[in-house]
């Protein structure tokens, strides 16, 4: 949508460039259920997966698969974006933009790392 509104620059009505950049925030924020679902998917995976002995020996920690049923909250919280033009809910609030972007960041840190140091103890063979 914003590649398309600055194509041609000036060829479009004020109106209809605030219409179709509503469109696209609203669109790029409010599209949260993969990602919630996604969250849920892999919290089930790490926290169903078979447990060995030893906690070393896991993939991934049993804390990460409840960090990613918390990330899913957080993300759920998005849904009223819709309703609100202002305030805390609202596309760029605190609660509507803020909170959902903190934590998918923070998520994907806590992801990498928790990849890449499973990647290091397979090939260390621990």
């Amino acid at each position: 949508m914003w590649l398309a509104l600055t194509f041609r620059p000036g060829a479009t009505a004020p109106d209809t460039v605030r219409l179709f950049d509503d469109f696209a925030w609203l669109t790029f924020i409010g599209m949260y259920p993969p990602a919630l679902v996604q969250n849920l998917a892999i919290g089930a995976c790490i926290l169903g997966a078979a447990q060995p002995a030893t906690t070393a020996a896991r993939v991934y920690p049993r804390w990460l698969g409840w960090l990613n049923y918390a990330v899913a909250l957080a993300y759920a919280v998005g849904a009223p974006i819709p309703f609100f033009k202002r305030g805390p809910f609202a596309w760029d609030g605190l609660i509507g933009f803020w909170l959902a972007a903190v934590c998918f960041f923070g998520w994907v840190g806590l992801m990498w790392w928790a990849t890449a140091r499973a990647i290091r103890r397979e090939a260390a063979g621990s």
